[in-house]
């Protein structure tokens, strides 16, 4: 990997830790991964989750295992681990699955960016305004889950641009 490579994905991991997540000094957070996703980007933002003062753990999960059963060891994991934040970086959705609703009932922050490449997690992170995006940063609370305005806003550009 080329240095400025390294050097995007670097500011988009902080982007990502900082800006979006929200993360700060003392959380814990859970990078969970499986074959499916770039194992570079997990340890970097690791490393980049622990230079601000956090504690952070990367979890591989078995990819050779039925889903339930992976599900199930996340759900173990997140029961045992304490953690503020819960980032899912496999390939492998997990969205309503018994891991993820635990975490949500334990209160952690959730943040999916399932199967990216270095490539799409410069481009979909680190390339993005995310603060044009919000809307006064307001944040919807729905089934425990939170919802970014970004989504109203994406749609009434669409609407804009389907109309001219």
């Amino acid at each position: 990997m080329m240095g400025s490579d390294k050097q995007n994905i670097k500011e988009a991991a902080l982007v990502l830790l900082k800006d979006l997540l929200k993360l700060k000094n003392g959380e814990r957070i859970l990078f969970y991964t499986d074959n499916g996703n770039d194992s570079y980007i997990s340890h970097l933002l690791r490393e980049n989750a622990e230079e601000i003062g956090t504690k952070s753990e990367v979890f591989e999960l078995d990819s050779s295992h039925a889903l339930p059963d992976m599900a199930q060891d996340l759900a173990n994991k997140i029961e045992q681990g304490g953690f503020d934040v819960i980032c899912e970086l496999s390939e492998q959705y997990f969205y309503q699955t018994s891991a993820w609703k635990r975490a949500l009932q334990l209160g952690a922050r959730l943040y999916s960016l399932a199967g990216l490449d270095a490539d799409t997690f410069i481009s979909c992170i680190g390339k993005v305004n995310h603060e044009s995006m919000l809307l006064d940063n307001e944040v919807i609370e729905q089934d425990g889950s939170f919802i970014h305005e970004e989504l109203s806003i994406l749609q009434k550009n669409l609407i804009q641009h389907n109309q001219n």
